[in-house]
C-alpha cells in the first residue's frame, strides 16, 4: 500500500497505518472501501486522527452507516 518514497513519505505512511490499526472507526471505514462494498472517503479531519496529530473521541465507535 505504501510505495518507497522519501523518508518523509515512508514516515507518514507508517504512522498512518499504525493510526488506522488503532482506531476502530477509521479501520472499519478503510476496510469497507478497500473491500469494494462502497466508498466512504476519509475527511481531512479523519486524516489528522489517522496520523495521530489530533485525538479521536470517536475512535472506539463504528460509523453510523455501519
Amino acid at each position: 500500500m505504501i510505495t518507497d518514497l522519501s523518508w518523509v513519505g515512508r514516515f507518514a505512511g507508517r504512522r498512518a497505518l499504525r493510526g488506522t490499526g488503532g482506531n476502530d472507526r477509521i479501520r472499519y471505514t478503510v476496510m469497507h472501501t478497500m473491500s469494494g462494498l462502497g466508498v466512504h472517503p476519509l475527511t481531512p479531519l479523519d486524516r489528522l486522527h489517522q496520523l495521530g496529530v489530533l485525538p479521536d473521541p470517536r475512535a472506539r465507535r463504528l460509523p453510523a452507516w455501519a
